[in-house]
C-alpha cells in the first residue's frame, strides 16, 4: 500500500469512527420533539443522553483492544446483532421505562 493509499485509508477510517459523535450531538435538535412524543421529562431524557455518552465513551475506548484480538468479521457480527437488538427494544418500548 502506498502512503496516499494509507493516508486516504486512515481518513476514511477518522470519519467513520467519528460518525457516532455527530448522532450523539444531533440528540439535542430532537431533544424537544421526542419529550413531547414521549410525554417524558428533561431529566428523564438527559438520562438517556448521558447513558448514551458513557456507552460511546466505553466503546471508544475498549473497541481498539477488541479490534486487535478477535476476527474482523465475527466483531462485525456481534457489533450488527447488538446494534439490531438495541433498536429493536427501543422500537417496541411503550413507554420511557
Amino acid at each position: 500500500m502506498s502512503p496516499g493509499q494509507r493516508h486516504a485509508a486512515a481518513l476514511i477510517a477518522a470519519t467513520v469512527v467519528n460518525l457516532p459523535f455527530g448522532t450523539l450531538y444531533a440528540f439535542s435538535v430532537f431533544l424537544k420533539p421526542m419529550e413531547a412524543l414521549l410525554g417524558a421529562t428533561r431529566a428523564e431524557m438527559s438520562f438517556v443522553f448521558g447513558l448514551a455518552t458513557v456507552t460511546l465513551t466505553l466503546g471508544m475506548n475498549f473497541g481498539p483492544q477488541l479490534y486487535r484480538r478477535l476476527p474482523p468479521a465475527p466483531l462485525a457480527l456481534a457489533g450488527g446483532l447488538l446494534s439490531a437488538a438495541g433498536l429493536w427494544l427501543a422500537a417496541s418500548a411503550s413507554s420511557f421505562g
